[in-house]
């Protein structure tokens, strides 16, 4: 469990206001419906440097729990809000090629536009990594063109 080690990263985050904490699977947050979510949880929210990274790993167990992605990505910008909450694509340790993963994402998003357009607005993906240090399979960055397509919708 990691809501032990809350309380560090809270003061990490309070000691080091300019660095930007990024918690990897939504630092294991329990994303099945009808839980209530840990006080040490939502107490991450609202910190201007602590983002979240909803990735393929979070898909995949919430595909094996039979919880809708698209729920417990509503849930997730809820608690943390679109511009601190980010895709990651865990290609690597994740199987399945790269284009399946970014259409899991977006056919989640989909589902969910309102949250997909407002973390295509506004969260800045590579959180200020040098264009030349960041890995395309990284983070996913939405298309400006996708984000109109799905406006119009």
């Amino acid at each position: 469990m990691r809501a032990p080690l809350i309380p560090a990263i809270l003061e990490l985050a309070r000691t080091h206001p300019h660095t930007r904490i990024v918690l990897d699977h939504v630092f294991g947050l329990d994303l099945r419906p009808g839980l209530k979510i840990d006080a040490a949880f939502a107490s991450l929210a609202g910190k201007p440097n602590i983002y979240f990274k909803f990735t393929t790993i979070n898909l995949d167990i919430l595909r094996e729990e039979d919880v809708p992605a698209s729920d417990a990505l509503k849930a997730v910008v809820a608690l943390y809000g679109a511009d601190h909450v980010m895709w990651g694509s865990d290609i690597g340790t994740s199987d399945g090629a790269y284009h399946e993963m970014v259409g899991r994402i977006v056919a989640t998003a989909i589902v969910a536009p309102a949250v997909f357009i407002a973390m295509a607005g506004r969260v800045r993906f590579g959180l200020g990594v040098p264009k030349q240090h960041q890995t395309a399979h990284e983070e996913f960055r939405f298309d400006s063109a996708l984000v109109s397509r799905f406006r119009s919708s």
